[in-house]
């Protein structure tokens, strides 16, 4: 005979404190605390109004999370902005040199 184990639903288990298993729960609370909507559809005269102090601690926490590029990333990636700007302001000179020797020609 076969047990049913149904009614016994197993669940995870929920993070304790004011820690939200919501990853988007620090982007609201800070749209909120601006005195903007939670990006739910709620208009601005139905959200938690909180303090300054609660606001730049909910900032400081937020930023607290944010992976920021290495040096070296963010050397390669100055380098390739340079090298396209170069390489987009070359080719828009000659485009710009192309069409003003058209207009030349067919104008005299």
């Amino acid at each position: 005979m076969r047990k049913n184990n149904s009614s016994k639903a197993q669940s995870k288990p929920k993070p304790k404190g004011k820690i939200s298993a919501n990853p988007l729960a620090g982007a609201k609370a800070l749209a909120v605390a601006a005195g903007g909507s939670d990006a739910t559809g709620g208009d601005k005269n139905h959200t938690k109004k909180i303090g300054v102090a609660e606001f730049f601690r909910l900032t400081r926490a937020e930023i607290g999370r944010i992976t920021w590029p290495s040096r070296k990333e963010t050397t390669m990636t100055t380098v390739m902005v340079f090298v396209m700007v170069a390489i987009l302001s070359l080719f828009f000179f000659l485009v710009d040199q192309i069409l003003s020797y058209g207009i030349k020609v067919l104008l005299g």
